[in-house]
């Protein structure tokens, strides 16, 4: 007489599977193959050195040509301790007299300008960089902020005593022709031939914010160009207090899948 073998019941992850319907069976095998395919893609890639790099766009993670790893890397070879925060900026999490870089924000959350603004009013300094930080530009100036379009410049010249905010930089290659329209109560560190500032700042408290117009000269493939590495630097500010870019601006999060960008996903 043959011995009988008892029959497994089916694991929880089978039984939720068999529950879903025709459709929602198909929708989820297609995403787990587009999935599949796109982390074997990048598997290759890194293997045979091929593919290109990137990231959003001025964030220091951005590998690509439009990324700030570069500046972020070049204050790290300098001695500077560098944050970069994917949480979101709250009370309390900014260092003392940090220089906190914002740079074409994807999105800013309200409060998370809030508290930039109230470091600064406490010492910090405030590198806005990117027409769309013009909100608290205006915030800081007190006025309106107009961000004009011209014609690219071969070369941005910096104005006499601007050391204390761009360094030694003297010239700047490679921006876009973006430039600041505000009133006169700005100081103005960089300009085109026209006299129209590409960078300028504004004291705020104890502290200051740093507007640069244009955030290509400290973009990747630019940063090795004419004295815009001396102005990346610069920015940084004297001394040897930390640098935070504001991840969050551009779409990271904490950890796991959500410090994914929300653009990349």
């Amino acid at each position: 007489m043959m011995s009988s073998t008892p029959i497994e019941s089916p694991s929880p992850m089978v039984r939720w599977w068999l529950s879903l319907g025709r459709a929602q069976q198909l929708v989820l095998a297609l995403v787990a193959v587009v999935v599949a395919a796109n982390v074997g893609l990048m598997g290759l890639r890194s293997a045979i050195g091929g593919g290109s790099p990137g990231g959003p766009t001025s964030s220091s993670f951005s590998t690509g040509a439009d990324g700030f790893e570069a500046w972020a890397d070049l204050l790290v070879a300098s001695d500077r301790a560098v944050i970069r925060r994917r949480d979101r900026v709250e009370p309390g999490v900014l260092p003392s007299g940090a220089t906190v870089v914002l740079a074409d924000p994807a999105a800013l959350n309200p409060d998370e300008a809030r508290v930039m603004l109230d470091a600064v009013v406490d010492g910090a300094r405030l590198v806005l960089v990117g027409s769309d930080t013009s909100p608290l530009l205006e915030v800081a100036v007190g006025g309106p902020v107009e961000v004009t379009q011209v014609d690219p410049a071969p070369l941005l010249t910096a104005v006499h005593g601007s050391e204390a905010v761009i360094g030694s930089a003297r010239s700047v290659a490679g921006d876009r022709g973006g430039r600041w329209r505000v009133a006169d109560t700005v100081h103005v560190h960089l300009e085109d031939e026209q006299g129209r500032p590409a960078v300028l700042s504004v004291t705020l408290g104890d502290g200051e914010v740093v507007a640069v117009a244009d955030s290509a000269p400290l973009q990747n493939r630019n940063l090795a160009k004419a004295d815009n590495a001396a102005l990346a630097l610069g920015l940084a500010g004297p001394g040897s207090a930390p640098v935070v870019f504001v991840e969050s601006a551009h779409g990271f999060a904490s950890g796991g899948l959500d410090a994914v960008p929300s653009s990349w996903k």
